[in-house]
């Protein structure tokens, strides 16, 4: 049953008698003209659950069964957490996709009672052994490390800013709770019987290491703490903590990826909050070599041979390498030098960008892919482009709080033809990116050794350009709540630096904020000047506006270009022609 309220009462109950803002009714205002439906209550038990899946994860009170997930903070990575965690409540396994198909409550619920329960699966702790097997990323990881020894590509700082009182040796014995309750901070990795293998070490020596002012010289040198790690020694892990001013610190932590990934430094980092308030924390009850021993029994035979065929179809034919126009030859052995320049999509052009997004049925991320495929397609003069993205790989819900790495690659291959109108190249990219997102299981090691993909020392195998993207949530005081944490002592932030390293020749990061996105190139100084990333960063920039001028243009018909630029280069055209 409908249950209809005025806009007008509404907006007029924003405001409390004290003159502050309301913010639970700014926020019930807000979604109404957003999606410019009634509120409708659930009518069933399934919708009920959903609902409240729903509200914990978009941080949402008031969720209407009319609601589509993507227009109300959904996002793609956003869609993989409540795949787990319909799947976890109901005892079901719905297809990644149908989330895509039937992106309300009301369609998810209807579709949910057609399906019979499917027992969830608990992954059981390991038989303990001496040594355990690696995962697929692992063996990708510590291969590339044998091959580049002692580079620091793999090395994932979290740099952090600490205000207030801050007690020194209540902090250190929070990280030996830390190292305590998560094994992968005391793994080592080694080869045994000419396989390479991971071992868990019970007790390991650990403490802050106090940088003196000198040490530090200056903020702007913490990339000189970012040091090779030797993975046959636990831990590959260290932290290091600098008094910066009155009540003012900041805070290094340093892991090697083999035994983390993004999700998981969140995770440290919330952990840290609720030790150092001496708050209950909840019992970590599966650990990494518990994930990895039981994906080896858990995935079926046929299972994993349905996501193999979907890929090597996808990558058939001949494959090329994207040329870029780099200002240097390319090294005989990949060099991990690297540098990032900032830059952003204004409010107006990212409201643009939202409205197209929805207007397509489509996900800010995969927009953002798709202009990046044209924008790599002008630059090259290729049409066959090979983008790679990183995917979080904890499909499983008891594995959100686990340390650990469970990233996947996928490679996402589209064909951005000149001829193409772009919005119906995008269509195209949608329906591309939703199948690789259903089929994520496959890693990404696996299909290079598939594909027979030669080793080249100089290259990353199938792909050297990235795009990584993330939504920034924001809190009641406008700050992003994944950004900063608070303890009753302490505040915990982010610290801005600059890390010198790029992984690939080219990686495009991208930051979903309420008003405008933030984006990044990441790029291989090896390869490109600083002059020319400030060239592609313009020709990027000119490409959304074209885009949004007329997204039904054709690809060729796109400009990277602006005007003032086109003109100059026909005078300059002209000029040398008369000349000559």
């Amino acid at each position: 049953m409908a249950c209809k309220e005025n806009l007008t009462e509404i907006k007029r109950r924003v405001f409390q008698i004290n003159g502050k803002i309301d913010r639970k009714e700014l926020n019930i205002m807000k979604l109404k003209e957003d999606t410019g439906l009634d509120y409708m209550a659930p009518s069933n038990s399934v919708e009920e659950r959903l609902v409240n899946i729903w509200a914990n994860l978009l941080l949402q009170e008031k969720i209407s069964v009319n609601d589509n997930f993507f227009d109300i903070g959904g996002h793609s990575l956003k869609a993989a957490r409540l795949n787990v965690k319909i799947n976890k409540e109901f005892n079901i396994k719905m297809p990644f996709i149908e989330i895509f198909k039937k992106p309300t409550i009301k369609d998810l619920a209807g579709y949910i009672m057609t399906l019979n329960e499917d027992q969830h699966l608990m992954i059981k702790p390991a038989i303990k052994r001496e040594f355990y097997p690696l995962s697929a990323a692992q063996k990708r990881i510590f291969l590339t490390n044998h091959f580049y020894d002692k580079n620091i590509s793999y090395n994932m700082p979290s740099v952090l800013q600490i205000e207030g009182d801050l007690d020194l040796e209540r902090l250190n014995r929070v990280f030996k709770q830390l190292i305590e309750r998560h094994e992968s901070l005391r793994t080592s990795f080694g080869i045994f019987d000419g396989n390479p293998v991971q071992k868990v070490v019970e007790k390991i020596d650990f403490s802050i290491r106090i940088l003196q002012s000198y040490e530090l010289d200056g903020i702007n040198n913490i990339n000189k703490f970012i040091q090779p790690f030797d993975l046959s020694k636990a831990p590959l892990f260290r932290v290091f903590l600098s008094k910066i001013g009155d009540k003012k610190y900041v805070l290094m932590m340093d892991m090697h990826h083999i035994i983390s990934d993004g999700t998981s430094t969140k995770i440290l980092i919330q952990d840290i909050c609720k030790l150092y308030d001496g708050k209950e924390i909840d019992e970590v009850k599966v650990q990494y070599k518990d994930y990895v021993m039981w994906s080896q029994e858990s995935f079926s035979l046929n299972d994993l041979n349905k996501h193999k065929e979907f890929w090597l179809k996808g990558f058939s034919g001949q494959l090329t390498k994207l040329t870029l126009p780099f200002d240097f030859a390319r090294p005989d052995t990949k060099c991990f030098e690297g540098a990032n320049i900032r830059f952003r999509v204004n409010s107006e052009d990212t409201a643009a960008l939202k409205e197209l997004a929805k207007r397509e049925k489509t996900t800010l991320f995969i927009l953002l892919l798709t202009i990046f495929n044209a924008f790599l397609s002008k630059l090259s003069n290729q049409e066959d482009i090979i983008v790679g993205t990183g995917v979080s790989g904890r499909e499983h819900i008891d594995l959100q709080n686990v340390v650990g790495l469970f990233v996947n690659t996928l490679a996402l291959r589209n064909f951005p033809y000149a001829g193409f109108p772009f919005n119906e190249f995008l269509k195209i990219t949608t329906r591309r990116t939703i199948d690789a997102f259903e089929h994520q299981n496959y890693q990404f090691e696996d299909l290079v050794e598939e594909l027979k993909i030669e080793r080249n020392l100089s290259r990353n195998p199938l792909f050297d350009v990235m795009i990584m993207f993330e939504k920034v949530e924001e809190g009641v005081d406008g700050e992003g709540i994944d950004n900063r944490k608070r303890t009753r002592e302490i505040m915990i932030k982010p610290f801005d630096y600059d890390q010198l390293i790029s992984k690939f020749d080219l990686t495009l990061f991208a930051e979903e904020h309420p008003d405008e996105i933030y984006l990044a190139f990441e790029y291989a100084t090896r390869l490109f000047k600083a002059e020319t990333i400030e060239k592609f960063i313009g020709y990027f920039k000119q490409l959304i506006k074209s885009i949004l001028q007329n997204s039904r243009a054709k690809i060729s018909d796109l400009n990277i270009l602006s005007e003032t630029q086109r003109e100059s280069i026909l005078v300059h055209f002209n000029d040398d022609l008369y000349n000559d």
